[in-house]
């Protein structure tokens, strides 16, 4: 089973994840899947994203990740992340998951 292992966002699309990522958390928890796919993809400039949810590897290319796959640990540990960020994001900021959740 794949999930991203980092994230990618610019302030538009940490905007739209911070408004989306507890009812994503719902319907994941609900659905008893064990990852949510979320699609950014109508928020933010899609000439610089990333196609497609795989994992990311280092996120050193510099596309912003308009979708992706996480667990629910993994969800919650971003939705967090995202939701202290430096308003607005001066540029955009790599979130690895493996430091966010210990």
């Amino acid at each position: 089973m794949f999930c991203n292992a980092s994230v990618r966002l610019d302030e538009a699309l940490a905007a739209c994840f911070e408004q989306t990522w507890q009812a994503e958390l719902s319907k994941l928890t609900a659905s008893n899947q064990s990852l949510a796919i979320i699609n950014l993809a109508a928020c933010g400039d899609t000439k610089r994203t990333r196609s497609g949810a795989l994992p990311t590897g280092s996120g050193g290319d510099g596309l912003l990740d308009a979708s992706f796959m996480l667990t629910a640990e993994s969800l919650t540990c971003l939705g967090d992340a995202v939701s202290r960020r430096q308003k607005p994001l001066p540029a955009a900021q790599l979130y690895v998951l493996a430091e966010l959740c210990p």
